[in-house]
């Protein structure tokens, strides 16, 4: 796979009922709701989608058995193409985009990342508007005064 086509932009979706909380990429984290759709470049797709898959793969049944068996062999694959369990949970994660017209994808693929980015500072930003004040300066370095 070429340096391009890596930077194509694609469709990630949470085919499960559970949102994927901790979909991460350059240090900032987005929520991807069950059943949502976004546009991003296939590099973050695919981080995002084994993330995903590996998460339901391993998922388990009340009784603690698994819901898919064999499962726990199958999570992050050398090869995901020999691994039929794997990739076609993989491939229901990540579609390509149907594009009408030519774009250069590495444009497009800024385009994505950034309005991933972007979103994702929302959401940071609304966490933070949650904060009461006594939490204000939680993990952060504080002046102390000087006797």
């Amino acid at each position: 796979m070429t340096n391009q086509d890596r930077h194509r932009v694609v469709i990630f979706k949470n085919f499960t009922t559970e949102d994927l909380v901790d979909a991460c990429w350059d240090g900032r984290c987005r929520k991807v709701r069950a059943g949502q759709q976004i546009e991003v470049p296939f590099y973050m797709a695919e981080a995002f989608a084994r993330k995903l898959v590996n998460r339901e793969l391993l998922r388990t049944k009340a009784d603690g058995t698994l819901v898919y068996p064999g499962g726990e062999a199958a999570t992050s694959p050398k090869f995901p193409e020999q691994v039929p369990m794997f990739i076609n949970m993989f491939k229901q994660a990540v579609t390509e985009l149907d594009q009408d017209t030519e774009n250069d994808a590495e444009v497009e693929s800024e385009i994505a990342a950034q309005k991933f980015n972007e979103s994702a500072s929302q959401v940071d930003n609304n966490a933070n508007e949650d904060n009461d004040d006594a939490n204000q300066f939680e993990g952060k370095p504080q002046e102390v005064a000087q006797n």
